[in-house]
């Protein structure tokens, strides 16, 4: 029997009542010792259900959860919190790119991949990729890297380390898991710059003596890479810091010191080749 076509489950009739707010129901069969006490101390809303969330694991609080079911239940059906069958997640604890200075290959990038899945997973190759344009997609000269990934028990995670060499200047990096059932968590991204020689920003022209002494001193920065240039940050002068704007690629911006006949300096973003 059921409410809908696709319940099926013999019904029991049991004279007990389950307290809303909190309560214990225990299942337990005494001549073989077994026995299994879930608990929970919030009310649910009306009509909704707590359901297990893996069967797999013990019946405690972090088990269960609101069912997210059209109608708050699935008696007879699956529950609508149990994980699918195959789904592999990055996830954002010890994940991260470090720069070294001293080393051939000074981007060192460290992942933890986890089977959050029900089945043991299959070995897959996960696409790692520096987006050289910024175009935030796999373009020509972008470059690629395949990383193996191994079989993985239920619940079990691996550790993934690789080591690039990258010539100096701001990277964009990005990992990409295989499709799978949930794929909020298949993809990780990083943004850095590192070098010697690595720069964004330029002083491209500066007056230090106006020639009328109302007229204003002004320095001309110029963005010298390929890319929007976030300005937080950087700082011009002595104790003045820069707008909280971006400088669009090969743009050029003009930061003036206020006088007489100068208004407020608002700085807003330019198109290319644009001097404000």
């Amino acid at each position: 029997m059921g409410d809908a076509a696709n319940e099926h489950y013999p019904l029991v009739i049991a004279k007990m009542s389950l307290r809303n707010t909190s309560d214990t129901v225990t299942l337990a069969k005494p001549s073989v010792g077994y026995c299994e006490t879930v608990s929970w101390l919030a009310s649910q809303p009306d009509g909704v259900t707590l359901e297990r969330t893996n069967p797999n694991k013990l019946a405690t609080p972090e088990n269960f959860g609101t069912s997210k079911a059209i109608g708050g239940s699935t008696p007879g059906r699956v529950n609508s919190l149990i994980p699918p069958d195959h789904n592999l997640g990055l996830t954002a604890d010890t994940a991260g790119v470090v720069v070294l200075t001293d080393t051939l290959k000074p981007i060192v990038l460290n992942l933890k991949v986890k089977n959050k899945g029900m089945l043991t997973s299959q070995s897959e190759v996960m696409l790692a990729y520096f987006d050289r344009d910024f175009s935030h997609g796999v373009s020509d000269g972008d470059r690629i890297d395949y990383i193996p990934l191994p079989s993985l028990l239920p619940d079990s995670t691996a550790l993934i380390r690789r080591e690039y060499y990258e010539s100096s200047g701001r990277k964009w990096l990005c990992v990409q898991l295989p499709p799978d059932a949930d794929s909020t968590d298949n993809a990780l991204s990083y943004t850095f710059g590192f070098g010697s020689h690595f720069r964004e920003l330029a002083v491209s022209e500066f007056l230090p003596n106006p020639e009328d002494l109302l007229d204003c001193e002004w320095i001309e920065l110029k963005n010298v890479a390929h890319y929007p240039v976030d300005l937080r940050g950087f700082a011009v002068g002595t104790g003045c810091s820069a707008s909280r704007s971006r400088t669009p690629s090969h743009s050029v911006r003009l930061i003036a010191q206020l006088c007489a006949r100068t208004p407020p300096l608002s700085v807003t973003s330019m198109a290319r080749r644009d001097v404000l």
